[in-house]
C-alpha cells in the first residue's frame, strides 16, 4: 500500500478510536527509517486538562525488558558478562538454590525464580521505595517452580536480578549506564528510568470504574527498576528499535541471538511471534494505569509504537490494528464492548490449566475478580466479561469462552482476528495470586 494511502488509513483508524473514547495516548508507525504516522488523543493530565502530544512522556513498563536485555548484550559484547555464566559469578549473594541459573536464564525467563508482583503481598508493599536487593528478598525463600531452563515462566524478578548484575560489572547505577549505552547514542532525549526528571510533558497513569476515572496506584520506580522502571515518548522507542535492529546499539550476531526464541514465543528480552503471517519481534507493558506496545517487524522494517496512559487504552490491540494497515493486511474499525460484573463464585471452575491439540498450555487464573489467561513464558492478561461465559482480552483484541460438559469437563475457546483456537482443561491452576 502506497505510504499517503497507509498514513490515510492510520489516521482514520486512529480517529475512530479517539470519537468512541476506545484510546488515551500516542501512537507512531514508522516504515524504512520514515514516520508513516503519528497521533495523539485525549489528555495526559485530565485533572489540569493538558491533552496528549505526541511528544508526551510515559511510563512503558515492561517495554523495560528489551532495554536492559540490550544493556546486558552490550555488555557481553565486551567481555564485561558472560551470558551462559552463573549468576552467582557477579552475585556472590544470592541464595544456594539459584547456584545453577545463568543469565540466559534470567533473560529468556527460564529461572524458575518467582516474580515478586505476583506475591500476594504485592500491592501493600509496592509503593514503598526499596533496593532491588530489599525486593528479592521476598522470594529468596521460595522454592524455584522449576529446574533452571527446564521451561520458561514470567518473571519480573529475573530482570531485578539483570539490573544488578550490570551495576556490579559497570559500577555504576543502572540508570546512568542506559543514559551512557542506550539512550543517549540512539537519540532517546525523552527518556530515562526511574523518576522523570525536570521539563519532560509527562503523562499521569489512570484508572477506570465505569464512568469515573482516578489516578491509579503507581508502584514506586525503584520497585519497578530494571524490569520496568523506564519512561520514554514513542519517537524515543522508535529511534531505540531504529538503533538496536539497525546495527548501531548491537552488533548483528548479538541481535539475532537477542531475538531467537528459547522458550515458547520469549527470547531474551523480546516476544517473537507472527502478525497475519508478518514475523514480530515485540514487547508490550503495562504499569500504573500505563500502557505500552513496541514491535518490531524485520522483512518489512515496520515499527510500530503506542502508549497509553489510561488502563482501558488497550494499547496492544491498538498496535495490532496499525500494523495491520501498514502491513496491508485486513483491518477493521475498532468496535466498543460493554463489560458487565460477573461473580467470582460464577466462573471459578473455569480457573485452571488448558491444553491446546499441538500441546501448548495456557493458564486461567482469577485475580480481583477477573479471569487473566497467560500462555507459557508470556505475561498474564485480564479479560473483560461480557457474559457468564464470555470474555475480551483488551489487550489482544480477542474474545474467549467456556463450555461446560455434562460430567463438568470445560473447554476453552480463544478467537483472535479470523484464527479460532480450542483447548481443554487439564488441571487446577497453581497460581497464587489472591
Amino acid at each position: 500500500m502506497p505510504s499517503r494511502e497507509t498514513a490515510q488509513s492510520c489516521a482514520r483508524y486512529f480517529a475512530s478510536l479517539t470519537e468512541a473514547r476506545l484510546f488515551n495516548g500516542a501512537a507512531l508507525v514508522a516504515r524504512a527509517g520514515d514516520v508513516v504516522f503519528e497521533g495523539a488523543a485525549g489528555d495526559a493530565d485530565h485533572e489540569r486538562r493538558i491533552p496528549s502530544r505526541t511528544d508526551t512522556t510515559y511510563r512503558i513498563g515492561s517495554v523495560t525488558k528489551p532495554i536492559t536485555a540490550t544493556a546486558i548484550f552490550s555488555l557481553s559484547e565486551t567481555g564485561a558478562i558472560s551470558i551462559a555464566a552463573p549468576i552467582s559469578r557477579y552475585l556472590p549473594q544470592c541464595p544456594a538454590s539459584w547456584s545453577a541459573i545463568t543469565v540466559a536464564h534470567l533473560l529468556s525467563h527460564a529461572s524458575g525464580i518467582p516474580s515478586y508482583t505476583r506475591l500476594a503481598g504485592y500491592p501493600a508493599f509496592m509503593r514503598t521505595a526499596a533496593s532491588p536487593s530489599e525486593t528479592l528478598k521476598r522470594v529468596e525463600h521460595l522454592p524455584l517452580a522449576f529446574p533452571p531452563g527446564t521451561r520458561s515462566a514470567y518473571s519480573n524478578s529475573g530482570y531485578l536480578l539483570l539490573g544488578m548484575i550490570i551495576e556490579h560489572v559497570t559500577a555504576v547505577p543502572y540508570a546512568t549506564w542506559l543514559q551512557r549505552g542506550i539512550f543517549g547514542p540512539a537519540g532517546m532525549g525523552s527518556s530515562g528510568c526511574g523518576e522523570p526528571v525536570a521539563g519532560l510533558r509527562m503523562a499521569v497513569g489512570y484508572t477506570c470504574d465505569g464512568e469515573k476515572i482516578a489516578p491509579a496506584c503507581e508502584p514506586h520506580s525503584s520497585i519497578a527498576f530494571s524490569a520496568g522502571s523506564c519512561y520514554s515518548r514513542v519517537e524515543d522507542l522508535w529511534r531505540f528499535a531504529a538503533a538496536l535492529f539497525g546495527g548501531s546499539l548491537l552488533r548483528p550476531d548479538s541481535v539475532a541471538c537477542m531475538t531467537m526464541p528459547v522458550h515458547a514465543a520469549y527470547a531474551s528480552g523480546w516476544f517473537v511471534g507472527q502478525q497475519q503471517g508478518h514475523r514480530m519481534i515485540w514487547h508490550n507493558g503495562g504499569i500504573g494505569g500505563f500502557s505500552s506496545h513496541l514491535a518490531y517487524f524485520p522483512a518489512e522494517q515496520v515499527t510500530v509504537v503506542v502508549l497509553s496512559n489510561h488502563a482501558t487504552g488497550d494499547a496492544d490491540a491498538v498496535a495490532r490494528g496499525l500494523a495491520s494497515i501498514t502491513l496491508g493486511e485486513p483491518w477493521a474499525l475498532p468496535r466498543r464492548r460493554e463489560p458487565i460484573a460477573v461473580a467470582p463464585e460464577l466462573i471459578e471452575q473455569y480457573v485452571g490449566t488448558y491444553r491446546f491439540p499441538g500441546g501448548q498450555t495456557v493458564s486461567v487464573t482469577l485475580s480481583q475478580g477477573r479471569l487473566c489467561l497467560q500462555s507459557e513464558g508470556q505475561e498474564a492478561f485480564p479479560g473483560l466479561a461480557t457474559s457468564r461465559n464470555e470474555f475480551f482480552l483488551p489487550a489482544l483484541d480477542a474474545e474467549f469462552s467456556f463450555d461446560v460438559g455434562e460430567r463438568g469437563e470445560v473447554r476453552l475457546t480463544l478467537r483472535q482476528a479470523a484464527d479460532t483456537f480450542v483447548a481443554d482443561k487439564t488441571e487446577p491452576s497453581d497460581d497464587y495470586l489472591p
